[in-house]
């Protein structure tokens, strides 16, 4: 039981330092003199990148993910039409009405394609900027970065420029699409939106990594210690492709699978090693729009977070339950279509569907107590997006978030509503990002008394300011509601404060430090507390902080360390715990655009 405790510690404390995906947050475009740019704002340093001539186009691809609802500027002359792409990564059509040579500079967190008038010296359009990496590991969580004033292009580092994107890759956040493109420093052709890594004419992402854990826990109302180490073996294989059915332009489509295998363990569970397998699609079906859809299916036992992004599930007594870990089955499934409403008018519409089986050998549900539960999610989404100036965007976002019966748990029935708007661009001076603000509502007919119904402010705001030395300091804060397995509660509330810092050290080394706060609050079942014999609604406060230093070895080899430590503080005393891990990781193979994992590396 101690090993088994410390296992479920150790996986559930490094989850404070998994990495999102690098966002391009906002699009704005800027008058110098007789240049246009059009500079792209990202939640972290850029990864690789690259703009290509295409007939009196030019197509800019950023490894990187769009935001959700990212609205484009205005057209401006000589920019006849922007057309951003739905695939997995990021693309952007840049139609030009008259000739123009074009070069990208980056700003450590920004890009800017720059266009600038003919020369009679140019005799053709220019050819793509050489791509580069950033060699700053970018902050976990999608946070907008800052705009600085231009600056010169810097030459990339090629030992530890791929060693920031890294981060992102191999340690994905639970909330986010994760991925960015990294390791070699030029992009082989215009189609590769994938990997740089080509094999029989598909773009091939072969990579492993060998990790290795160290962690211990406490649980603090009996001052019990326990530990474990072990090993984390993980290959990875995709393909993508980029078919053409007479569109403007060819689609995007990829396929990705992922096992997790873990060594020496002092432990009895079952079904330990872990599956990840993803398709995603973009297909254009028009010039006025384009159709895409993903897949994820995950099936594991340690990687919680896949099906409690809330992290409800615990570790050791402090799960809702204090019952054994069952193997978890995960499906997630979502199309949508992204439409030019009117010229500087987007509008995008999704439809998605999760089903999750817990400890289910077949279809039947299983009744009992249990750590977690079965559950279907379906969701609907909606955005319309309209400049608001040059450096700004207005949005309108509404959602519905339904869970049907389940028969297992009937108190998470129900339907909520999110209506809000958004600004997002230039906030304030040297401070860019993105600021939410809107109305939620839940419906909980089965729950208990106090949590049927819910009605409150929904709220986000990722803001970045950078500072000298390649640095950068982020903030992000944000609420969400998650299902519950506790007692009678349906759901719960979870407000968010995370802050991150990221700098570069001497010796081709790079830092990351990160602290966050987060708070659970349930609606109904009262229980007693242990401290005050009360009758207490139960609150969760999860506090924790990491540390990571990474290096490269080469472009296809790298060697990381991190440090976690993580307390969870409730007012009922059986839920407090505290926790630690260590872990060192190295990284071998051709590393591209990773995909939609949302799990822990370990």
């Amino acid at each position: 039981m101690l090993s088994f405790l410390c296992l479920l510690a150790a996986a559930s404390a490094q989850a404070p330092a998994q990495e999102s995906a690098a966002y391009v947050v906002s699009i704005v475009t800027e008058a110098t003199g007789d240049d246009l740019s059009l500079r792209f704002i990202l939640s972290g340093p850029p990864g690789s990148y690259s703009a290509v001539r295409e007939g009196d186009e030019i197509v800019v691809r950023i490894a990187a993910e769009a935001l959700p609802g990212l609205s484009l500027p205005a057209d401006r002359a000589p920019i006849r039409s922007l057309l951003l792409g739905a695939e997995e990564g990021f693309s952007l059509r840049v139609a030009l009405s008259e000739d123009r040579t074009h070069e990208m500079v980056r700003e450590f967190s920004s890009l800017r394609l720059v266009l600038h008038p003919p020369t009679p010296e140019a005799a053709s359009p220019s050819p793509a900027a050489t791509p580069s990496l950033t060699p700053v590991p970018t902050a976990p969580r999608a946070v907008p970065s800052p705009a600085p004033e231009r600056t010169p292009a810097r030459s990339a580092d090629p030992v530890p420029a791929d060693t920031a994107d890294l981060y992102r890759r191999l340690f994905p956040s639970p909330n986010e699409p994760s991925g960015v493109e990294v390791g070699r420093t030029e992009i082989g052709a215009p189609e590769n939106w994938y990997s740089d890594f080509r094999w029989l004419g598909f773009q091939v992402r072969p990579w492993i990594s060998v990790s290795h854990v160290d962690g211990k826990t406490t649980a603090v109302q009996d001052n019990t210690v326990t530990g474990d180490k072990y090993w984390v073996i993980q290959p990875n294989l995709g393909l993508g492709f980029s078919p053409r059915f007479g569109g403007p332009r060819a689609g995007q489509w990829s396929i990705n699978y992922t096992p997790r295998f873990r060594r020496q363990l002092n432990l009895g569970l079952p079904h330990l090693a872990a599956h990840f397998f993803d398709i995603g699609l973009d297909q254009p079906v028009a010039a006025f729009g384009s159709l895409y859809g993903n897949y994820h299916f995950s099936t594991g036992v340690l990687e919680t977070e896949e099906i409690d992004p809330g992290r409800e599930y615990g570790i050791g007594q402090n799960r809702v339950v204090d019952t054994s870990l069952e193997q978890f089955r995960r499906d997630t499934f979502a199309v949508g279509f992204r439409f030019d409403f009117l010229a500087d008018t987007k509008l995008d519409v999704n439809v998605g569907k999760t089903k999750v089986r817990y400890g289910n050998e077949d279809e039947a549900p299983v009744s009992g107590p249990r750590a977690f539960f079965d559950y279907n999610t379906q969701s609907l989404n909606a955005s319309l997006r309209r400049d608001l100036g040059e450096s700004r965007q207005l949005g309108l976002i509404f959602q519905i978030h339904d869970t049907p019966a389940q028969p297992e748990r009937a108190q998470i029935e129900g339907r909520g509503y999110t209506y809000a708007a958004s600004v997002d661009g230039e906030i304030a001076a040297l401070t860019t990002g993105r600021i939410l603000f809107g109305y939620r509502t839940q419906k909980s007919p089965n729950a208990g008394e106090g949590g049927q119904d819910y009605q409150g402010i929904a709220f986000g705001a990722q803001l970045v300011r950078e500072l000298p030395g390649d640095t950068a300091l982020g903030v992000d804060v944000n609420r969400q509601l998650y299902l519950s397995a506790y007692e009678d509660n349906g759901f719960y509330v979870a407000d968010t404060l995370r802050g991150d810092f990221n700098t570069r050290l001497p010796l081709a080394l790079f830092l990351r430090a990160s602290a966050g706060l987060q708070s659970n609050n349930y609606k109904t079942s009262p229980q007693v507390s242990e401290t005050t014999g009360d009758l207490v609604l139960r609150q969760d406060r999860i506090t924790y902080w990491t540390l990571g230093v990474t290096r490269s070895i080469t472009e296809w080899a790298f060697l990381r360390f991190d440090y976690i430590s993580e307390r969870r503080d409730s007012n009922l005393n059986r839920f407090d715990i505290n926790s630690r891990a260590l872990t060192f990781q190295l990284g071998l193979g051709f590393f591209g655009k990773s995909s939609n994992q949302v799990a822990s590396p370990w």
